[in-house]
């Protein structure tokens, strides 16, 4: 059996694509069962009876062009003021291959004339009789346009899939009507010299001269205008038309398959509503019909099996069907696609000829599982939510976060590496601020596990360390009364059920604006009012009461000023919307890993004053027992910014009285200058264990040092 690649059959444009359906579905009906057909570097493979020459004798003389009538469309050749030209010229014919358009056209009359008669009806209701009207008098062969371009969703409702526009019109442009030019031109047996050369052109790549003729958008994608003179005619290969058509044809749906589109009820396989990311040209505002998204796949498969793939194939996010362009992403990263897909061309029906539409192809992307595209999953319900609520009227500053989020989403989708992933993380921050803002009726994200954005979204860098470790800190499940760090970050209220609501108590809310030290050390104040106010029991202590543990040399490396504070807060927006309560410390991707020291004296000591060291191994009288908490008003005098000087005086105090004496004074520490707003910040953090114990052996006066400073002065 033949077996040979057809070069003017590529997946783009949108009309290489549907001619190659085309091609495919007319063998396969006409003259070929057995035909087979796969995709190879983007070219359709055929492997068939025909060779290529008697491919095109076949197509030149014993193809039957499938019938294609709209009359429910002004401009289709049926109605006064239309060009009649093709219907009038093909009803003329006497060639038997126009035998079925000539029955089709002849019924659409008959059924337009008994229309003619009834009165007193609405232009709507009278095109929904004419379509069920036609749906019931066409033969076979017609319904399948009909199907294709017109979707019948209720008694009273019709709806149309985008990628034939409005019931087969877009714009001016009568699909229908230019297809019959185009078929009256192939099938002309006067001009068959010119239609094989504009056949090999179109089935092999060969170079000839163009006919008038428009493509419509089908063939826009390639070019800002249909014609190269730019006022003249429109020019193209009839041929591609006449294939394009048919294979428009494949791409069809019934009242079994209903697709949520734009909230219509749709059947559209393969279609979602559009998102404006994952391609150069996506630009703020731009109106888009819809996604197409049509597969390609590396396996021999059969005329029937492709009829069958593109009816019922479908694209699930979970447990749910593909509904935008990042849904569709999302699927092909995680297998969400039935079997034999190897890849998908992504076009979006733009607006950007008037009232005509363009087909843009955007993107090929593979079908592949990648695993840390999951992280998505955790979001899905918020994330259709917060789609669902940007295709209404919103406000700019919120259309602009949420565009923002599905850029970085669809990005992960797509390639999930750490820095997709943090984008993604820094996104979600911006768009619950946005939110809050505005006091927006929409419920933020809840619940969305932090243990897979942690592990996938780890980039090595020590802000993400730090911003883990800021963002993990939040009290038991049950302490309501207390606000978690994303209500004083984002101005949220923590209700019932342990969600969030937004539009809360906003007077809890920090300043937006202000620098992260600033922000952080007025958070730290706040929590300690909030305890001292409603939780004495606590003995003093209001940090929060779990938190991941910040290595010391990343706690001491921000607290002297050395890390991306601006990183560090976008990231930290992000994460405390997740859920850290059932985090695995063990899985902290950077639990073994070693960093530079950054000694920072001031820091370390106001840190075991702050929180100090209890040693399970140690004595009960010995200080490494010893439990440290700070005292009232720490955190409010370095809110200030004022001099650090009086809280380090204290907190020397405080160390040597619970046996701990530093070995620096409170005027050396001061004499390195520390910002006040820096060390507030920075001690929210929580210190493991070792890492406080190794500050009290590192900067203290031990007992257990000079003895052993005392053995090494015996020895010697």
């Amino acid at each position: 059996m033949p077996e040979y690649a057809l070069d003017g059959c590529r997946s783009r444009p949108l009309a290489g694509y549907l001619k190659s359906l085309g091609l495919v579905r007319v063998l396969g009906r006409q003259v070929d069962r057995g035909v087979r057909a796969r995709w190879r570097d983007a070219s359709l493979v055929l492997r068939t009876d025909l060779d290529q020459d008697d491919l095109v004798a076949f197509l030149l003389d014993r193809y039957v062009p499938a019938p294609v009538v709209s009359p429910w469309n002004g401009g289709s050749g049926f109605h006064p003021r239309d060009n009649k030209v093709a219907i009038e010229h093909i009803e003329a014919s006497d060639d038997p291959r126009l035998a079925p358009y000539r029955a089709s056209i002849a019924t659409a009359r008959a059924v337009l004339e008994d229309h003619s008669r009834i009165t007193a009806r609405d232009e709507r209701q009278a095109k929904l009789e004419l379509i069920r009207e036609l749906q019931a008098r066409l033969d076979d062969d017609a319904l399948d346009w009909l199907e294709a371009a017109v979707v019948l969703t209720g008694q009273d409702a019709v709806a149309f899939p985008p990628l034939l526009g409005t019931g087969g019109n877009d714009g001016r442009y009568d699909i229908s009507n230019n297809y019959a030019q185009a078929v009256v031109t192939v099938t002309d047996q006067a001009r068959r010299d010119t239609a094989e050369g504009w056949l090999r052109a179109c089935l092999f790549g060969e170079p000839t001269p163009l006919a008038a003729q428009s493509m419509g958008h089908f063939m826009r994608d390639s070019s800002p205008v249909s014609s190269p003179a730019g006022k003249g005619p429109a020019l193209t290969n009839p041929w591609d038309l006449v294939l394009a058509v048919e294979g428009a044809q494949v791409i069809v749906a019934g009242a079994a398959r209903r697709h949520a589109l734009g909230g219509t009820v749709l059947v559209a396989p393969f279609t979602v509503r559009q998102t404006a990311a994952g391609y150069g040209s996506a630009a703020a505002g731009e109106s888009g019909r819809a996604e197409l998204w049509l597969p390609l796949w590396d396996r021999w498969m059969s005329r029937v099996e492709l009829e069958t793939l593109m009816r019922e194939a479908r694209a699930q996010v979970g447990r749910r069907p593909a509904r935008t362009g990042l849904d569709f992403a999302r699927a092909c990263s995680s297998l969400g696609v039935d079997r034999g897909i190897s890849a998908f061309e992504r076009y979006a029906l733009l607006e950007r000829a008037g009232q005509a539409t363009l087909a843009v192809p955007v993107d090929r992307l593979r079908v592949r599982h990648q695993p840390a595209s999951a992280v998505l999953d955790t979001i899905d319900q918020w994330l259709d939510r917060i789609q669902s609520y940007a295709s209404g009227d919103i406000p700019h500053a919120h259309r602009t976060a949420i565009r923002r989020l599905e850029r970085a989403a669809f990005a992960t989708a797509t390639d999930p590496t750490p820095w997709n992933i943090c984008a993604t993380i820094e996104a979600l921050g911006a768009v619950e601020s946005a939110l809050a803002i505005s006091h927006a009726d929409l419920p933020p994200v809840a619940g969305a596990p932090a243990q897979p954005w942690i592990e996938f979204g780890d980039d090595r860098s020590a802000e993400f360390v730090v911003a883990v470790a800021l963002a993990s800190m939040h009290d038991r499940a049950d302490e309501h009364e207390l606000p978690a760090l994303r209500d004083y970050l984002h101005g949220t209220d923590r209700r019932q059920r342990r969600r969030h609501s937004l539009a809360g108590d906003r007077g809890r809310a920090i300043p937006r604006r202000a620098p992260l030290s600033e922000r952080l050390a007025l958070l730290h104040r706040r929590r300690s009012l909030d305890v001292e106010r409603l939780a004495a029991e606590r003995d003093g202590d209001h940090r929060f009461r779990y938190a991941v543990a910040c290595p010391l040399p990343v706690a001491s490396a921000f607290a002297a000023g050395l890390l991306d504070d601006e990183r560090i807060g976008r990231l930290l927006a992000g994460l405390c919307l997740l859920n850290f309560a059932r985090l695995d410390h063990e899985r902290l991707p950077w639990r073994e890993r070693r960093w530079p020291d950054a000694p920072f004296p001031a820091y370390e000591l106001l840190a075991l004053a702050w929180s100090g060291t209890t040693d399970g191994r140690a004595a009960p009288n010995d200080p490494l027992a010893t439990r440290l908490t700070p005292r009232a008003g720490w955190a409010s005098r370095l809110a200030t910014g004022h001099d650090p000087l009086p809280v380090l005086r204290d907190a020397v105090l405080r160390l040597q009285m619970a046996g701990l004496p530093p070995l620096a004074s409170a005027a050396d520490l001061a004499a390195a200058r520390p910002d006040a707003h820096r060390l507030s910040a920075a001690l929210l953090l929580r210190l493991a264990p070792s890492d406080r114990r190794r500050i009290a052996r590192v900067r203290c006066a031990l007992r257990e040092r000079e003895d052993e400073e005392a053995e090494e002065g015996v020895a010697a």
